[in-house]
């Protein structure tokens, strides 16, 4: 049987409501904990149930919830009559009692049959991105009740470039389309515009004196909140907010390989990081200068520092366990400052690493040394980074075969 939570007198946190089938469905939040509530009338008396999620983040919650309504809209289960809730939740999604016409997958599979037009290239790539797409909002979706938002949320992310921002959402525009005229649902990309891209780099590269000025924004916003009152310990101070700023200038890790980073990672007195799975499930071996040393050194004395834990971890860690901050934190925080500091539209976190892999040139490292610092997966992406350091590189560059 689920496990049905009392509701009297409790104070709770209301994320998203959706009417389903005349049912109202409310995830909601208490304490960390998320469960999802049911409403129904029925023979003019209204019923209920709830049900803990068992879990603590929100992304999972929300996909439990989307999962859930579905099921429940479709009739594979009934929340309302002997639901098991556990055996649900551990369980394989039912996919097979869903109406299969209306599943996000069986239209992603019927758009790639029907595109006879392209060529086998194009179409395994629609596949895997379409894939991923279906994957991301949950494999029991239902093609007609996928939102704008979710398009939005899948290509509009701080871990990739803009023009594959672009790619993404030029591809999902095209499906989308096709959506709508062969009665799949509705184009939902409709309105939602290409980001703009930079003419080059030059617009993303952060000089020390701007990235001074966000820091320091941020050090004023905080001043000003504790003053006020609106900040009363220390977990809201974002005590991360610099070093980790800082850290990411320095060595140009990606933003998920820094939240990943734990304090066994480190070898401090070396100067060198050990970066744990990256981007393409591969590890590799960073240095740092000795101002990221001072730097860690004063940031471990503050922070709980045993092994596992993670080096920037989650406000929401305990003494007991290290949470992973949230990938938006850092990305959202960052972008706010970088708006009251007055810099240009192009600079976000993942300027930072840009920054740092021109500066690495601009030291004398050479390509191959940056790409294995960076962890490009080929010598041409480093090489974008060449019209920024002065010519005597790029001739040096040039004269030692390094570039085509």
């Amino acid at each position: 049987m689920g496990f049905l939570i009392s509701l009297s007198s409790l104070k709770w946190v209301h994320l998203r409501v959706q009417i389903i089938g005349g049912r109202m469905a409310t995830l909601r939040e208490r304490n960390g904990n998320y469960s999802i509530r049911f409403v129904q009338t029925k023979d003019g008396k209204k019923e209920s149930c709830q049900f803990s999620l068992r879990t603590n983040r929100k992304k999972i919650a929300e996909k439990l919830q989307r999962r859930l309504e579905i099921d429940q809209e479709s009739g594979a289960v009934d929340v309302f009559n002997n639901f098991d809730f556990l055996s649900w939740r551990d369980g394989a999604p039912k996919v097979e009692s869903l109406p299969q016409k209306r599943l996000l997958s069986k239209s992603i599979e019927e758009f790639i049959a029907d595109r006879t037009d392209m060529g086998q290239k194009s179409r395994d790539n629609y596949k895997q991105l379409l894939n991923a797409f279906n994957n991301n909002v949950g494999i029991t979706m239902l093609t007609e009740l996928i939102q704008k938002r979710d398009v939005q949320d899948y290509c509009f992310r701080d871990d990739i470039s803009v023009s594959t921002q672009n790619n993404y959402l030029a591809h999902l525009k095209t499906f989308f389309k096709w959506v709508e005229s062969n009665g799949h649902g509705t184009d939902v990309t409709k309105g939602i515009r290409r980001k703009n891209v930079p003419e080059n780099l030059k617009d993303q590269i952060i000089a020390s004196d701007k990235l001074e000025t966000i820091i320091t924004k941020h050090q004023q916003h905080i001043s000003r909140k504790t003053t006020d009152g609106f900040i009363l310990s220390d977990s809201r101070k974002q005590l991360w907010f610099e070093p980790l700023v800082r850290f990411a200038f320095k060595t140009g890790l990606r933003k998920s390989e820094i939240l990943k980073l734990k304090w066994k990672h480190l070898d401090i007195n070396n100067n060198l990081i050990t970066v744990v799975a990256g981007k393409g499930g591969k590890s590799r071996t960073v240095i740092f200068d000795n101002e990221i040393k001072l730097l860690l050194k004063a940031w471990k004395q503050k922070v709980n520092s045993e092994d596992d834990r993670f080096v920037f971890e989650s406000p929401k860690s305990t003494v007991e366990k290290s949470k992973q901050m949230a990938s938006k934190t850092p990305s959202d925080n960052f972008k706010t400052f970088v708006v009251n500091a007055g810099l240009g539209n192009y600079i976000h976190f993942h300027s930072l690493r840009h920054t740092a892999a021109t500066n690495y040139l601009k030291a004398g490292y050479n390509l191959y040394e940056v790409q294995k610092l960076m962890g490009h997966s080929s010598i041409s992406v480093t090489e974008r980074y060449l019209h920024l350091v002065p010519n005597d590189l790029r001739e040096k560059a040039e004269r030692l075969g390094l570039l085509e």
